[in-house]
């Protein structure tokens, strides 16, 4: 698997736990003028990350209760279910989005939370479950995404 780059973030000292994970929704407007935004509002909206490593370097801040505290994200993996025809162990994929209907029962492991539309992932495990309930009429099976880096290493040749 190729290694994601970590990345250096601010949290909310309360939750900054390592292997919590979290998808990044924005600043808050209360930080438009702060001077640690570019620190904090670092990250991708949308998409989910996991700690892997907390540092000791803490700010005081005015939207977290406490203060923040420095931490090292990567992104994090995601389940979903995609066509079976897509779901290859170690095959690169770009995700897309199901469909628009929220009343399915597998709508919400078709479109998980933090998995970005166009992203490239890779199907790094096909879990054993499979689904034929699609609304779509698709047979859709579980995955294990791990989304691939912006920046490949090139092989010269």
């Amino acid at each position: 698997m190729p290694q994601t780059k970590k990345k250096v973030t601010l949290i909310g000292s309360v939750h900054a736990d390592v292997g919590r994970e979290f998808v990044y929704d924005g600043p808050a407007p209360a930080c438009a003028d702060c001077s640690l935004l570019r620190a904090c509002a670092n990250l991708e909206k949308g998409k989910r990350y996991i700690i892997v490593a907390k540092r000791p370097t803490r700010h005081p801040c005015r939207v977290h209760v406490d203060e923040v505290c420095a931490v090292d994200v990567e992104p994090a993996p995601i389940y979903a279910l995609i066509p079976v025809a897509d779901a290859r162990q170690n095959t690169t994929i770009t995700f897309r989005h199901a469909c628009g209907k929220e009343q399915c029962p597998r709508y919400a492991q078709c479109n998980p939370e933090g998995a970005l539309a166009g992203q490239k992932y890779i199907v790094s495990d096909r879990l054993d479950e499979e689904y034929s309930d699609c609304f779509m009429g698709e047979e859709r099976a579980l995955v294990k995404l791990i989304p691939l880096p912006d920046e490949l290493p090139r092989l010269s040749g």
